[in-house]
């Protein structure tokens, strides 16, 4: 008798502890702080990508055209790629983001530094170590005989208002972009 009734108490506060439990996690709420850094970082990589076609089609452009003109297709394909890295800013800001495209080899403590003064200032900033896409011209190295476009050491600061989410992020090191 005693221990069936050592078995029941047991079980009973098994099973009161159990209820009390699904009853405080069902009455939470939803965490849904961390939204804005997921939709900051698709965005991110979405901008890598259009950057990435962006300069792809140019450069693709480039190279056709080269081929109705004297001036060989290297250097009009690296001029094409660069000017559309030029225009790239704008695009970013026509999607209300603040950005700049930016060359160098910053550290990552150099990259944090200047993502946590985005947030401060309210704007995309380069990082120390930088240089702002104007400078960057070596950047882009076309091999024409491969139809590939060589970009290195490239990076872009970016600046979201509605989630108040700034970084500075470094492209892949000796990223190449196809074109045809």
């Amino acid at each position: 008798m005693k221990r069936g009734f050592l078995s029941f108490v047991v079980a009973a506060f098994f099973l009161l502890s159990f209820l009390s439990a699904a009853l405080i996690v069902s009455s939470a709420k939803p965490d849904y702080s961390y939204e804005g850094y997921r939709s900051f970082l698709v965005f991110e990589v979405s901008a890598k990508r259009a950057f990435y076609s962006a300069i792809g089609e140019s450069a693709s452009q480039a190279w056709a055209a080269s081929f109705n003109s004297r001036a060989g297709a290297k250097p009009a394909v690296e001029k094409a790629a660069f000017a559309r890295a030029l225009e790239f800013d704008e695009k970013m800001h026509a999607q209300g983001c603040d950005a700049l495209l930016w060359c160098g080899l910053p550290t990552e403590q150099e990259r944090i530094s200047a993502s946590e003064e985005m947030q401060k200032l309210e704007k995309a900033l380069l990082p120390n170590g930088a240089l702002p896409i104007i400078s960057c011209e070596s950047s882009f190295q076309a091999d024409t005989l491969n139809k590939k476009l060589h970009l290195s050491n490239l990076g872009i600061s970016i600046y979201c208002q509605k989630p108040k989410i700034g970084k500075a992020a470094q492209f892949p090191s000796q990223y190449e972009v196809s074109f045809s």
